[in-house]
């Protein structure tokens, strides 16, 4: 249509895309030139121009030495690298530094690295401060490699998690909304409810010795409960409450049991048949509070941690004057939204007619 080469923008999404894309235009053009009339018109029409005719062919033989002579060569590029074409030429409308570096896969884990240890070494020295709290915490419910890796995506998670603890107003003002959605007060704690669990009215851990003598005396099934009664009896802390429950949920699905005592067994023993059933009955919202507070405490513990990695990772990237591919995305959005936005886009307009998008439904 003789709109000049360097009006056109190709975004893609990765850079092996986008040199893809420059290779085939290339390609494609260099072949034209080498085609006589008839195969020149099949290939036009192949484009989908129905009928071409002697001044289109001209035109398209001429097409790759436009592309070749274009200023600053075909636009093919990534989103990436829009963004960063974009905001090296408006730095201060941006409000990025005016020589930032961008920030490679390889650099920004090394320096979230840095930032953890740096974390977990505060932690370490003042194990009673929130950040040292949370690191037991958390220690306590995720092997080291997972735990990494949720700290590594909660601190890139600009969209969510890190937005929301922004938003709250910190690490502990988001826990409170987690409290919330989870129908949990601040006074709520795991040791309080585990205790609750293992002694309760009906079969306090000082009866368990002797409800598991009683148990021996009946079926399999009662039998198998005295023998996890007395694994509760040998255990401690939480493991004491899992083995505790297993008597009572079942072992893959971990829901209610139907039933803790066979028929026979009640009727022979009605009065420890009855503490069995009343046991199973009061279970539940406890089963239900505790899996909440974990919830609340393992959510608290990684809020404290990934807020103050990402705070040490921020910090240092302020300080080395770089940004990170997200960075890149945030301060363009912002950019072009900002109030210099109506000179960007003039700025833009002046530049660009057509925006060719690959992979639409991703980028």
């Amino acid at each position: 249509s003789g709109v000049p080469p360097e009006k056109i923008l190709c975004l893609t999404f990765t850079k092996a895309a986008a040199a893809n894309m420059s290779e085939r235009v290339f390609t494609t053009l260099g072949h034209w030139v080498t085609l006589n009339d008839d195969e020149l018109d099949a290939a036009i029409r192949d484009t989908g121009i129905a009928h071409p005719t002697a001044k289109l062919r001209k035109s398209a033989r001429e097409l790759f030495a436009s592309a070749l002579e274009t200023p600053g060569g075909l636009k093919v590029q990534t989103i990436h690298a829009l963004c960063t074409r974009l905001l090296q030429q408006f730095p201060f409308e941006a409000n990025v530094p005016a020589r930032f570096t961008v920030l490679d896969d390889r650099d920004q884990t090394e320096m979230l690295e840095r930032a953890s240890l740096a974390v977990m070494l505060d932690a370490s020295r003042d194990p009673d401060s929130a950040i040292g709290r949370a690191l037991l915490a958390a220690m306590a419910s995720a092997a080291d490699v997972t735990f990494k890796e949720i700290v590594r995506e909660a601190c890139l998670s600009r969209d969510h998690f890190l937005a929301w603890t922004d938003a709250a107003g910190g690490a502990d003002a988001a826990t409170r909304q987690v409290s919330e959605v989870l129908g949990l007060s601040d006074g709520d704690r795991l040791d309080d409810i585990e205790r609750e669990i293992v002694d309760g009215p009906n079969l306090p851990r000082s009866s368990w010795e002797t409800t598991a003598r009683a148990l021996d005396l009946g079926a399999k099934t009662e039998r198998d409960n005295a023998d996890r009664l007395r694994a509760a009896l040998a255990a401690t802390g939480p493991t004491q409450v899992d083995e505790y429950l297993c008597i009572f949920l079942t072992d893959t699905e971990r829901t209610l049991r139907k039933t803790v005592a066979t028929k026979k067994f009640s009727d022979e023993r009605p009065a420890l048949g009855r503490l069995l059933s009343a046991e199973r009955d009061r279970l539940p919202p406890l089963i239900e509070k505790r899996r909440a507070v974990m919830v609340r405490d393992r959510t608290e513990a990684l809020l404290h941690i990934a807020v103050a990695v990402a705070a040490n990772y921020r910090s240092e990237k302020q300080e080395r004057g770089l940004l990170d591919y997200d960075d890149l995305i945030d301060r363009t959005l912002a950019l072009l939204a900002s109030g210099a936005s109506a000179w960007v886009h003039y700025k833009l307009d002046r530049g660009v007619d057509h925006v060719l998008i690959d992979e639409a439904q991703d980028t």
